[in-house]
């Protein structure tokens, strides 16, 4: 039974073959006379006037409504057709440009063409000019603690510019994108882009670089005579003869440091509840007992040399 049935298969290849293509080619035939309606992207090509510009970003693209056999609305949505709007003729001022009054290129004849979206655009165009403009350095972030940015100085430090005069009269600085000044310690200079309003451009190559200076707002002082002073100590304790003030270096904030002084700070040394021997040794660090502390209580100023 098997055998009969690849028998009767294997009959007339041509024919069945035929029969394949034939249905093929007809489901290609239903779906280019099938009528579908879709929406195209339409690149816009603008011609102005001679020494006029449009005040605003002029569209690129419009949606058209397109109505066709479906395979020609395919073929129209790939080839991306065309608009050139030509306001060549116009003055300045404010137009209404409606798209349906111009021919749209690049679809195929095949296909009829329908309603925009936005059928109206708004355009404002004026007289182009040129204007020279200062350029100033801006900058984002903050430099390591205890720095401060002084300046930021451009070289050159003058852009000529282009665009629409109800524009360009508006402008007389232009700046940089902003340089990241993060964790900077010393001044550094490095290279400048111009950072142009909408619809201005810089005339010609405009190529330059920013030199930011640095400052240490940090500086340093030292107190020859802190006093001594004994914390948690019984009767006859004291600070050894020659030693009932130390010396102190302190850093921090300039104006800060000027506001300290012998009479506002005190090392304190805290005493054992029983101490025992003759005598006992303080050491500013890498001892527990017995303890000193700087009778200091601004967090930005640090201590960077005490009694050993």
């Amino acid at each position: 039974m098997a055998e009969s049935m690849l028998t009767r298969m294997a009959r007339n290849p041509g024919t069945k073959a035929a029969s394949a293509l034939l249905a093929v080619a007809a489901w290609f035939w239903v779906q280019s006379q099938e009528v579908d309606t879709a929406s195209v992207r339409v690149a816009l090509a603008w011609r102005l006037p001679d020494k006029l510009v449009s005040v605003t970003s002029l569209p690129t693209s419009a949606a058209l409504e397109v109505r066709g056999s479906r395979a020609a609305v395919r073929r129209a949505q790939r080839d991306r057709p065309q608009v050139l709007v030509d306001l060549t003729s116009e003055g300045p001022g404010t137009l209404d440009v409606h798209l349906d009054g111009y021919e749209v290129s690049g679809l195929p004849p095949a296909v009829e063409v329908g309603r925009y979206r936005p059928e109206t655009l708004t355009v404002r165009l004026d007289e182009e000019v040129l204007r020279n403009v200062r350029v100033d350095g801006s900058w984002v972030g903050e430099p390591a603690r205890g720095h401060a940015i002084q300046s930021a100085v451009v070289q050159p430090d003058v852009a000529k510019i282009r665009g629409a005069r109800e524009l360009v009269s508006e402008i007389d600085v232009v700046n940089t994108m902003p340089i990241d000044v993060t964790g900077w310690t010393e001044t550094r200079t490095v290279p400048a882009l111009l950072d142009l309003p909408r619809g201005i451009t810089v005339v010609g190559e405009w190529q330059g670089s920013a030199q930011v200076e640095v400052i240490n707002l940090l500086s340093e002082i030292t107190l020859a005579d802190v006093p001594v002073r004994l914390w948690n100590h019984e009767v006859g304790w004291r600070p050894a003869e020659g030693q009932e003030t130390v010396a102190i270096t302190l850093r921090g904030p300039t104006r800060a440091l000027q506001e300290v002084g012998t009479e506002r700070i005190v090392l304190w040394v805290e005493m054992p509840e029983n101490p025992r021997g003759d005598s006992l040794e303080a050491v500013f660090e890498g001892s527990d007992l017995p303890r000193t502390t700087i009778g200091l209580r601004d967090p930005r100023i640090e201590i960077v040399h005490a009694p050993p």
